[in-house]
């Protein structure tokens, strides 16, 4: 994608702290890691983002909604030094609200909504939105995810037609093997 300067924001016990810390490790980038009371503090936050160059951060909406809020009472200037590209939301549903002011402040990101489990390393679908996107009543969870298979099954475990309702079943590189034939863990 272009960034250099990621952040790792999240606990190490929150599924989505593997893929902050290993994504940009293991590709060569510079990974800040964020204390406590910089996550918690915006106005930490959004200096830490100026001052170590962030380019992508991760959220959960409700961070995420109150970040973007911070950031909308900035002084233009402060504004101007963040070089944020990149928002993954991930953990929640998010609503169209707060994709349209995150789109209105920082006009020039990509956000990613993300949906997947822990037992699927985290992202098994996700969807893109910039300034180009045309927001609808409901923010979708995305297209497949690399090395993943989504299938919508009812209740007996077979595939429903399109427009049906059903349950979510992952498939694919990166589930948690111990789940296979394992009824106890997979119910």
């Amino acid at each position: 994608n272009g960034c250099t300067n990621f952040s790792c924001k999240s606990s190490y016990i929150f599924a989505p702290s593997v893929r902050e810390m290993f994504y940009p490790l293991i590709n060569g980038h510079v990974l800040h890691i964020l204390s406590n009371k910089i996550t918690q503090d915006l106005n930490l936050l959004i200096n830490a983002c100026i001052t170590f160059n962030i380019e992508v951060l991760y959220f959960v909406p409700a961070h995420l909604e109150v970040f973007i809020y911070a950031i909308s009472q900035c002084d233009s200037n402060l504004k101007q030094k963040l070089n944020i590209k990149y928002i993954s939301n991930c953990g929640d549903k998010i609503t169209p609200a707060i994709v349209q002011k995150v789109i209105e402040t920082l006009p020039n990101i990509t956000l990613y909504n993300q949906y997947g489990f822990s037992e699927s390393s985290q992202v098994s679908l996700q969807h893109m939105i910039n300034s180009n996107t045309v927001l609808d009543s409901f923010v979708p969870i995305g297209k497949v995810a690399q090395n993943k298979k989504i299938y919508i099954l009812d209740e007996y475990k077979h595939p429903v037609p399109i427009g049906v309702t059903g349950d979510l079943f992952v498939a694919g590189a990166g589930l948690a093997v111990k789940y296979v034939n394992n009824e106890e863990l997979t119910n």
